[in-house]
């Protein structure tokens, strides 16, 4: 039997300067590519001002080995838009995997990361699962998506796993998403929401599973997709992957993004916020508020805004509409919960104490605002 290492998802971190980093993505995917059965995808943190040219070296040695099993070094030209996607077929071991990525006019990348492949000649193997939001794909994905974090506004995500059996044999497929009841809780706490049920012949030679999933209509939370191989009544193989949907927050951010990019005014200049309001084309407004975000967190972008929204958000909820800009809110976005709390009352009006005990702070604030202390 072929047991294929999970998704091996890592960071490669850069110090760009103080307070900043510069985030690299990669990936390690098990997949049945003819001959090759490894799938490296590497994407820039962020599309660069002006092209730049790379050095992109992986190599794989044997785990407490020094010895390099296989190695491949390409030099390429890419403004950070494109993915950069390798193939390896490696033999059987455990590995350390190795990517370096340089550049005359860029810091050194640097990464190590396990990487475990067993094999069983003449058994039944499936590659990872692989999400995208193109249509259901019919070969590996040109653009999947890396992060395990879906974007439910674009209402459809696609899914696609291979299928390898040298035995000719009748197989079914069945693909069953289910939600989370209880954060932290194992699948069988899941329940299930969709299902997609196949046909996939009688094997001999490589097979496709693929399907869509109707992610705009899922509400905010984590999911599971699992994917089964019968014969006939059989169980042969499971699969499964999580993901994470941001419906309610993601909305609340484009629903009124003027509000959003004046709420900016935490994470950036008052000039970029400006820039931005002066765009009337919606679509390029929209293109302009992301890059923003990517600009400063690269491939973490999306979640980081997610992050820094709810904060707001939920300053509004507490505080009032505008709880965001009050003093309260400000104080509650920058440190979070108060460790302790309470209220004073005064002849004229009623004070209330914050402190935070890790930042040894404390604030006062009396009909809502911060009262000076000295």
């Amino acid at each position: 039997m072929i047991r294929w290492g999970a998704l091996l998802m890592l960071m490669l971190y850069c110090s760009m300067g103080k307070g900043q980093t510069n985030e690299w993505e990669a990936s390690i995917y098990s997949v049945l590519l003819g001959s090759n059965n490894t799938h490296v995808i590497i994407q820039a943190p962020k599309v660069f001002s002006e092209p730049q040219d790379l050095i992109v070296s992986i190599s794989f040695r044997y785990a407490q080995s020094m010895a390099i099993v296989l190695r491949k070094e390409q030099q390429v030209r890419t403004d950070g838009s494109q993915l950069l996607i390798y193939d390896f077929n490696l033999p059987p071991g455990k590995y350390q995997a190795f990517i370096d990525i340089s550049s005359p006019s860029l810091p050194h990348y640097s990464i190590a990361l396990p990487y475990t492949l067993t094999l069983a000649p003449g058994a039944l193997a499936v590659s990872d699962i692989f999400f995208s939001y193109e249509s259901p794909p019919t070969s590996i994905p040109r653009k999947p998506i890396l992060t395990g974090r879906l974007d439910p506004s674009l209402k459809y995500c696609s899914f696609y796993l291979e299928i390898y059996s040298p035995k000719v044999r009748p197989l079914t497929a069945r693909a069953v998403l289910y939600r989370e009841k209880e954060k932290g809780a194992s699948s069988k706490s899941y329940t299930s929401l969709q299902q997609v049920n196949r046909v996939l012949g009688r094997g001999g030679d490589k097979m496709i599973f693929n399907g869509q999933l109707e992610i705009g209509i899922l509400s905010e939370g984590t999911y599971l997709l699992e994917l089964l191989i019968y014969e006939d009544d059989l169980l042969l193989i499971e699969k499964s992957a999580y993901f994470v949907v941001d419906w309610q927050s993601k909305t609340e951010i484009f629903n009124k993004l003027d509000r959003s990019i004046e709420m900016l005014q935490y994470m950036t200049s008052f000039s970029v916020i400006e820039r931005l309001k002066k765009i009337e084309d919606g679509a390029q407004q929209r293109e302009a508020f992301l890059q923003v975000w990517s600009d400063r967190y690269g491939a973490a972008a999306e979640e980081q805004m997610i992050r820094y929204y709810k904060k707001l958000f939920e300053a509004n909820r507490r505080f009032g509409k505008e709880g965001w800009y009050s003093d309260r809110g400000r104080i509650f976005i920058e440190y979070g919960e108060p460790d302790k709390q309470k209220q004073v009352r005064t002849a004229k009006n009623t004070r209330i104490y914050w402190e935070y005990s890790d930042w040894n702070l404390s604030f006062w604030f009396e009909n809502g605002c911060l009262v000076p202390t000295r």
